[in-house]
């Protein structure tokens, strides 16, 4: 549903409970139809407390519908019979409170947990050109905040409303049916107050609801780079200038917040000031009208009627404006909600298997806004079981190729295949089984070893043995053993209690662990000391001839024993070979292999040869 559809209170609410599932939408009803209940005990409750007054102030004062329902046979058979019903319908009523308000915290706290899971899955599968735009910081904000905001003050609100706004009405009804004149002034009285107050705060209101959050956003961004940056803030000295940026967004938020709650106090004061004016002109009225026994009784009405209804109607303006204000919180799910995703049902994926060669023909890819491709025309063919390394300088579209054949991005141009089958979204998680990956920045969970060499989830069962098996292979069996918990040993928030070396490792035993078709290492051993990496690399040589190795790097002498290299620059293909063969071709190949540390022949070798 569109933001214009959401722009009125009703069309926000309709459009926050179309996002609910069904098992939601009749907790709703049934809160709405408890609501029903609750306005018949107290105009039931009302009615008799009028009847009561009535006959109090009046001894003449007769109320035979009452008296046969209460069987009562004298005036004081009948208050005290008519007294004890209106009090056992006030408590009826509280009870009745009470059940509506648990049904609304369940409802706000489900629909809370339904919004923000959902937003949440959708948000693992948004196209990774999707997550490359946007902030964490952001989505975050939607989780934590615009969720538990329509959730509360949207769609639980509307059952608050349904139960104020049918308490009222009658009440109104009942005012009417006993006092029509008395009703008519009432009612106009009481609807011009709380128009001015709705609609007259409405902009500042949607302000407030406005700022409040674009600067809870603002806050958590500066919140999150200072606690993932504490480090390099620390050793360049410049944490007060991160925490005076967050200072001055919690100061903008903290006033946002303080206009919200001070219009809802400007509503609730207005109106206690408007009730108390108005009983007065109401009193003054009656009694120059009427007799004092008919005034007092009409008056006992309207305060008993303005007693009830007040906590109501306070409730209701407040409740109204809550709605305008998450009405902003509901427009950015909405947004959310309209990401396309690239999820499909793992049980339609076709099998995929890499037996023959990945091929790349007249792979192109452009960015969202810019100007030139960041790769143009690749065509390339990578056999099953060889060794591919893509080097070149920053810039030269290494990551953006790596990215393609992962699958997180979809060419511009062009077509990837496996095996001849085209990569496409209905074969991507199919394709993406059959890859071990290693950045270059390996993601750690907070917790075990064991939990970050499986990564399927925390404390799910795994065979010890095949987490030694890649543990081994990725050369940190012998660290992991000499660790008192082992595979058990809890390694910290992105794995800080490891170094970068054991950190990448794990990574590596992570691929390794997936026994992979396709093994990809992005810039996975820059990480690592030179014996280390070595090691690894005689790992890498060693394994299965049926895995097919990608290994990206800025050393060239990382990738002197692949297969192949492939040399990047500005996005095209400037060359194809062995190491010696792109270093006596291709002049800046040939540089960059001088800075990294390895060793090329001489012009007389190459000529010789």
């Amino acid at each position: 549903m569109s933001a214009s559809t959401s722009a009125t209170i009703p069309g926000a609410v309709r459009a926050a409970v179309a996002l609910l599932p069904a098992d939601l939408r009749r907790r709703l009803v049934l809160a709405i139809a408890l609501a029903v209940v609750l306005a018949a005990v107290e105009a039931t409750a009302v009615g008799g407390l009028f009847s009561v007054i009535n006959v109090l102030v009046d001894e003449r004062a007769r109320e035979p519908g009452w008296g046969r329902f209460l069987q009562a046979t004298d005036r004081e058979q009948f208050l005290v019979r008519a007294a004890a019903l209106v009090l056992s319908l006030l408590l009826l009523r509280s009870g009745l409170g009470f059940l509506a308000a648990r049904i609304q915290a369940r409802l706000h706290a489900e629909t809370d947990r339904f919004l923000a899971t959902t937003i949440f899955g959708r948000a693992l599968r948004y196209p990774y050109s999707e997550h490359l735009r946007r902030s964490s910081s952001q989505m975050i904000s939607v989780l934590t905040w615009s969720a538990a905001d329509v959730s509360a003050n949207l769609v639980a609100a509307s059952a608050s409303a349904a139960v104020d706004i049918l308490v009222l009405s009658a009440l109104g009804l009942t005012l009417v049916l006993l006092q029509p004149l008395t009703a008519v002034g009432t009612i106009v009285y009481f609807g011009i107050v709380a128009g001015i107050l709705l609609f007259g705060l409405a902009p500042a209101v949607r302000r407030a609801a406005r700022d409040e959050h674009q600067t809870n956003i603002l806050a958590g961004r500066s919140m999150m780079e200072g606690l993932h940056g504490v480090k390099a803030l620390q050793v360049a000295t410049t944490g007060d200038v991160v925490g005076d940026e967050h200072a001055r967004h919690r100061s903008a938020l903290a006033q946002a917040r303080q206009r919200k709650v001070f219009l809802a106090a400007v509503s609730r004061q207005t109106l206690e000031a408007a009730v108390t004016l108005g009983v007065g002109l109401l009193a003054a009225g009656l009694f120059a009208f009427q007799g004092s026994d008919d005034a007092l009784a009409s008056l006992g009405l309207v305060v008993a009627v303005a007693f009830r209804a007040l906590p109501s109607v306070s409730r209701l303006l407040g409740t109204l404006n809550g709605m305008r204000s998450a009405s902003v919180s509901l427009r950015t799910i909405q947004k959310e909600l309209e990401v396309p995703t690239t999820h499909h049902d793992r049980a339609v994926q076709p099998a995929l298997s890499l037996s023959g060669a990945i091929e790349f023909t007249g792979v192109s890819y452009t960015y969202g806004g810019a100007d030139s491709p960041a790769l143009h025309d690749v065509t390339l063919t990578i056999p099953c079981g060889s060794s591919l390394g893509i080097v070149g300088s920053s810039g030269a579209g290494k990551t953006t190729m790596v990215d393609l054949l992962l699958g997180l991005l979809e060419p511009t141009a062009g077509v990837i295949t496996v095996d001849q089958v085209p990569l496409d979204r209905s074969n991507m998680l199919a394709w993406r089984r059959l890859i071990g990956y290693v950045p270059q920045d390996v993601f750690m969970l907070d917790s075990t070893i064991r939990d970050n060499v499986v990564f399927a989830g925390r404390d799910l069962p795994a065979p010890d043995g095949e987490v030694w098996a890649a543990l081994e292979r990725a050369q940190l069996a012998d660290f992991v053993r000499s660790l008192p918990d082992g595979l058990d040993t809890l390694i910290g928030e992105r794995g800080a209690r490891m170094s970068g070396g054991q950190r990448q490792r794990i990574g590596i035993a992570r691929a390794l662990y997936r026994q992979p078709s396709l093994l990809v290492l992005d810039e996975a051993t820059s990480a690592l000391d030179l014996v280390t990496e070595a090691a690894l690399a005689e790992t890498m040589e060693s394994l299965d001839r049926s895995i097919t190795k990608v290994i990206i790097a800025h050393r060239l002498t990382t990738v002197r024993g692949c297969d192949r290299i492939l040399f990047l620059e500005h996005g095209s293909v400037a060359g194809i070979g062995t190491y010696d063969d792109l270093a006596d071709e291709i002049s800046e190949f040939r540089r960059l292999a001088s800075l990294s540390g390895g060793s090329v022949r001489s012009d007389q070798q190459r000529t010789s040869s």
